[in-house]
């Protein structure tokens, strides 16, 4: 080589060795400057009263921030650490889908399957419900009978004494732990193990997932006490159903991770359980995006009492968010988003208390002095709470409706209109009240007014059309 072409070819190099450097320490630059908003962010909601626990943030599977905050109880006493073990809810569902697909890749089982082909004893309506209507709620299956059930022999007998299903599979949508309950049965019987030994042995040895552990009672030094806002531990209360994971933070992160690169089940068959066939509904990985094959978000709320977990991928950025707290809030989806804005130096908005959960208790009570509390709050703490998001009211009227305190439930939707004039969700939720209390005239002027706002959907022209055929009989 001449000497001007290896001069040259140290220019060039030099020029990119400098490149290099300078985009490393622009990227080092970014992420402490992320880290320093991200820890702004979530140590103002801790501040306010709205998180206790553990964050993880990682982009392109490098941790940019990790930290605790708050307390193992109400007491005040023990800070929370990462070695602390929360229930994660409902997202301890996908350990059991994704056992299923693990064992339909060894070809043990096809979703297509019909789980009658299992021997589980159960009717005649088994023929018709296939694995995959158990994966996408779809089963015609009725919720469980959590009066009447106290173990998973009171929910087994409860299904074998079935008459018939609530829908035709594959028809129509119902949520509910009977799928759940049948497929840990399913991977039993063909595993030949125990539901929580397959699990261990398929997925959390591989992925080292060391603080998981099974429906944990009390004795568990890690395992942290739930608490609601008035710092008051929640009573132990167990599922009738076992097989519950339960982890840290961490191994929940890890495990995040490691599913959507390919560690624990194929890429296709991760698709398969982040399908589903009913718009707005979860499929068995809660709620995902989904775009040419590809998974582009992953995101699933799980809760359990007062424990609450989240996780978060999202594949254009990069991006993996898992958080636990033991002091729920519902505000880890606001927080999420606030965090995936931050990366992407977007604006983001801080979260704020909740008006629902600090309302609720005294709506129970007294719905007069729960919605004078409402306007005192208002008053006193107006950038304190959340007074912007009309679900804030709409949940503690609904929750009202579930405590069949339909008057009281009236007067809420009543303030939610009120409060948002222009809200056709609003008219929607105090029509459904006024049908409900079979007040047709009320129900119909409100639905109309719905509909005049832009509609819900079409809720609320369906339910004009039904209550009109109502009045008419």
């Amino acid at each position: 080589m001449n000497t001007k072409i290896k001069c040259l070819s140290l220019f060039i190099f030099s020029i990119l060795f400098t490149n290099c450097r300078t985009e490393q320490k622009q990227e080092v630059k970014n992420v402490y400057k992320h880290y320093q908003t991200i820890d702004s962010l979530i140590s103002n909601c801790h501040n306010i009263g709205i998180f206790n626990g553990n964050a993880i943030v990682s982009i392109k599977d490098t941790t940019v921030y990790n930290k605790s905050f708050g307390y193992i109880d109400g007491s005040g006493s023990e800070k929370i650490d990462s070695s602390s073990i929360y229930s994660i809810g409902s997202i301890a569902k996908e350990f059991n889908a994704i056992s299923i697909m693990i064992l339909a890749e060894k070809q043990l089982l096809d979703i297509n399957d019909s789980i009658d082909k299992f021997n589980l004893g159960l009717p005649e309506w088994s023929k018709q419900i296939k694995i995959k209507h158990l994966l996408s709620y779809s089963s015609g299956l009725p919720g469980i009978d959590y009066e009447n059930s106290h173990n998973n022999k009171d929910v087994y007998n409860n299904l074998k004494s079935l008459q018939k299903l609530d829908f035709e599979p594959g028809t129509s949508y119902n949520y509910n732990n009977n799928s759940i309950f049948l497929q840990r049965r399913i991977i039993e019987k063909v595993s030949g193990q125990k539901f929580e030994d397959f699990v261990t042995e398929n997925i959390i040895k591989p992925l080292e997932l060391k603080s998981a552990v099974f429906d944990p009672d009390s004795s568990n030094k890690h395992l942290v006490k739930a608490f609601n806002n008035e710092n008051k531990n929640d009573k132990t209360e167990r599922s009738p159903i076992t097989g519950w994971v339960h982890l840290s933070n961490s191994d929940l992160h890890n495990y995040l991770i490691s599913l959507h690169s390919g560690k624990i089940i194929s890429k296709e068959s991760l698709l398969i359980l982040a399908h589903t066939n009913f718009q707005g509904k979860q499929s068995s990985l809660g709620r995902c995006e989904l775009n040419d094959n590809q998974i582009i978000t992953h995101y699933h709320q799980g809760s359990s009492y007062n424990f609450e977990a989240l996780l978060y991928a999202n594949s254009t950025l990069g991006l993996s968010i898992t958080m636990t707290t033991n002091n729920k809030n519902f505000k880890l989806g606001e927080i999420a988003d606030a965090i995936e804005n931050i990366i992407q130096d977007k604006p983001f908005e801080m979260p704020k208390k909740s008006v629902y959960l600090t309302i609720r208790e005294k709506c129970y009570d007294n719905v007069d002095e729960g919605i004078s509390y409402y306007y005192e709050l208002k008053n006193q703490f107006p950038d304190d709470y959340n007074f912007s998001n009309p679900s804030e009211l709409a949940r503690v009227g609904y929750k009202l409706i579930e405590k069949d305190q339909i008057k009281d439930a009236i007067k809420i939707f009543k303030l939610l209109v009120k409060e948002f004039p222009d809200e056709p969700y609003a008219y929607d939720s105090l029509g459904e009240a006024y049908f409900i209390d079979k007040q047709y005239d009320l129900a119909l002027s409100n639905y109309k007014k719905a509909i005049a706002l832009g509609g819900t959907n079409g809720n609320a022209k369906k339910m004009v059309d039904e209550i009109e055929k109502v009045k008419g009989k």
